[in-house]
C-alpha cells in the first residue's frame, strides 16, 4: 500500500486558480494523512502572496515535475550531449563554443540540478524528465 500524501490547494483571487473568495483573500486547503488512517483537512484564509508561497513550498516538498528547473536551450543541449557520452571537447566542437563555455554551462547545470558530477546531473535530468 502506497503511503498517503499531503496536498495543498488554493482558490480565490490574486493569481491563484479557482474562485470563491473576495478581494485579495485566498482560501488554502491543506490535506494531510491523519494518524489513524483518515485525512485531516484544514482551510485557511490568506493573502495571494502568502498562498503562492505556501503552494511553492508544498510543490518543492512534493518533488513533482512541475518544479523541475528551467534550463536554457544551451544548457539542455550540453546535458543531452553528456547523456550521449560526449566529452567536453566534443561538446564544444559540436555546439561551436569554447571548452570554457561548456564548463560554464556545466557549473550552471550542477547548480540548477543540485548535482556534483556529470553522472549525477544526467541521472537527475532523466528523473525530472529533462532528457
Amino acid at each position: 500500500m502506497a503511503p498517503a500524501r499531503s496536498t495543498v490547494r488554493a482558490s480565490g483571487a490574486a493569481g491563484a486558480p479557482g474562485a470563491g473568495a473576495t478581494g485579495d483573500c485566498v482560501t488554502v486547503v491543506i490535506e494531510a494523512p491523519a494518524a489513524r488512517g483518515g485525512a485531516q483537512r484544514v482551510r485557511v484564509a490568506v493573502t495571494g502572496s502568502q498562498a503562492r508561497r505556501i503552494l511553492s513550498y508544498a510543490r518543492r516538498l512534493d518533488g513533482t515535475a512541475r518544479d523541475r528547473p528551467r534550463l536554457a536551450p544551451r544548457e539542455r543541449q550540453v546535458l543531452d550531449a553528456f547523456a550521449r557520452g560526449l566529452a567536453y571537447k566534443e561538446i564544444a566542437a559540436e555546439l561551436d563554443i569554447s571548452v570554457d563555455t561548456v564548463r560554464c554551462y556545466v557549473r550552471s547545470l550542477y547548480r540548477k540540478l543540485g548535482a556534483h558530477s556529470v553522472t549525477e546531473a544526467i541521472d537527475r535530468g532523466r528523473r525530472l524528465g529533462l532528457l
